[in-house]
């Protein structure tokens, strides 16, 4: 996976980076990420102050989300909960679209 990550307002962290990193690591297997861009950024003087977004070039639509928060840490949580959410997402509905090609059809007239 090549990792584009972005900071904007604030200085580098190695600890930010891998906090982000571990946490990629630990999305559910969805297929091979091609890509991933994420985006960090700090405002002054907007509350609250903390903006993250990332995009996952996997196969199928692409995955993205965005979250706002006081915190780096709770404004990435928050694009984890997406990103997670758009995974089961798409487990269910292709688990849906399975079922419904198995199911026994009834007796036509």
């Amino acid at each position: 996976m090549k990792l584009d990550f972005r900071l904007r307002g604030f200085k580098s962290s190695a600890r930010i980076r891998e906090f982000v990193e571990r946490q990629l690591d630990r999305l559910p297997y969805l297929g091979p990420v091609t890509d991933a861009q994420v985006v960090l950024v700090r405002a002054r003087g907007v509350t609250p102050a903390w903006s993250a977004s990332a995009h996952l070039a996997v196969p199928g639509p692409d995955l993205k989300a965005e979250a706002r928060d006081h915190t780096f840490e709770a404004a990435w949580l928050k694009v984890m909960d997406h990103l997670h959410d758009q995974i089961s997402d798409r487990r269910e509905r292709r688990r849906h679209r399975l079922d419904e090609r198995h199911r026994p059809r009834k007796a036509g007239r």
